[in-house]
């Protein structure tokens, strides 16, 4: 039974709650690759459940870093001098009085079987698998190496996480189905890379002090300038549409995705609270219905982190929502 709690809190703790971000651009890959006369579904989603045993050790692994660097006391005492941010890094550790190591060499286990997986499948394809896997090990070493130190400060955390989940994601698990990459492949994930880029971009501003403070390289505190901030903030929210426009016109993507446009208005509601963050960050905003269901809001509300959750859910089911109907597009036009 112990045993059984113990991996419960690891679930909980590993940022399930975030696995769509590489969920959903597997599966849309998985839909995108069906239409290929070499589609082989077993192996697509073999990938997907190595890349889902990755992401669940990510967050655990980079608690564990966080811990050693000694980040959560850092958070604790910014904390007790009324900063105001989002943050639950290695909190389970300090409520629960875990052992860090435990979680981290359970971490470890899963990346193992993770590999395992690629490996097999990678024997069964071809060795050109391994391609976006050692680009990842790159992007690790540069989100993790202290030699690396620099290469983040000019790229940003937010480029590395976005390109995980999207581009390396997305052409793993595709290459897996199909043995081929097409132009249309590389395209799609571009515009998933953006919409991944801006929910994290969203987070980090909402975080911007805290993250200053503790020394992390988001692409807000790359920046700085708030002016400059707002210009991305635009840039970021409605640059993937642009895309999914030029995608449609070329015959890229299916013309049914012309239904993702109906989250512009939402679109431009996230954009308006972002900046209205920047400028006043101690104004109240009302509920909006993709923010969440009614208990999260009111659970919010009571905890006081409505003002990070308004802004990050919305981000975060817009692109849900915009991924669903790029999939429901490509199964109607495929049959």
């Amino acid at each position: 039974m112990k045993f059984i709690n113990e991996i419960k809190i690891f679930i909980n703790n590993a940022g399930y709650d975030k696995l769509f971000l590489t969920m959903l651009p597997g599966f849309l890959a998985i839909v995108s690759a069906s239409n290929i006369f070499t589609f082989d579904i077993i192996n697509g989603f073999f990938i997907i459940i190595s890349i889902l045993f990755f992401q669940l050790s990510s967050k655990i692994i980079d608690d564990f870093i966080d811990w050693i660097n000694l980040i959560p006391k850092e958070l604790a005492n910014i904390e007790k001098i009324g900063i105001r941010g989002r943050f639950d890094k290695c909190s389970y550790y300090i409520k629960d009085n875990k052992n860090p190591k435990l979680y981290f060499y359970w971490a470890i286990v899963l990346i193992l079987i993770a590999l395992s997986i690629f490996t097999f499948v990678s024997f069964h394809n071809n060795f050109k698998m391994f391609l976006p896997l050692c680009f990842a090990i790159i992007l690790l070493y540069i989100n993790y190496g202290e030699k690396a130190k620099k290469i983040r400060t000019v790229i940003s955390s937010e480029t590395i996480i976005a390109m995980l989940c999207a581009p390396i994601t997305m052409i793993s698990i595709f290459y897996a189905s199909t043995r081929c990459i097409t132009f249309n492949l590389v395209f799609l994930s571009i515009i998933i890379y953006f919409f991944i880029f801006n929910i994290c971009y969203t987070s980090s501003l909402l975080n911007l002090k805290i993250d200053m403070m503790t020394g992390k390289f988001t692409f807000p505190c790359i920046i700085k300038s708030q002016k400059y901030i707002i210009y991305f903030t635009i840039f970021f929210n409605f640059f993937p549409y642009l895309l999914t426009y030029l995608g449609i016109i070329f015959n890229i993507l299916p013309k049914y995705a012309y239904l993702t446009f109906l989250l512009i208005p939402h679109t431009i509601w996230l954009t308006y609270l972002c900046i209205l963050y920047i400028i006043k960050p101690q104004k109240l905003v009302k509920w909006h219905f993709l923010m969440g269901m009614d208990k999260y809001k009111i659970k919010n509300e009571q905890e006081g982190l409505s003002w990070y959750t308004t802004r990050y859910y919305l981000a975060r089911n817009i692109f849900f929502i915009y991924v669903l109907i790029l999939i429901l597009s490509f199964l109607i036009t495929f049959n």
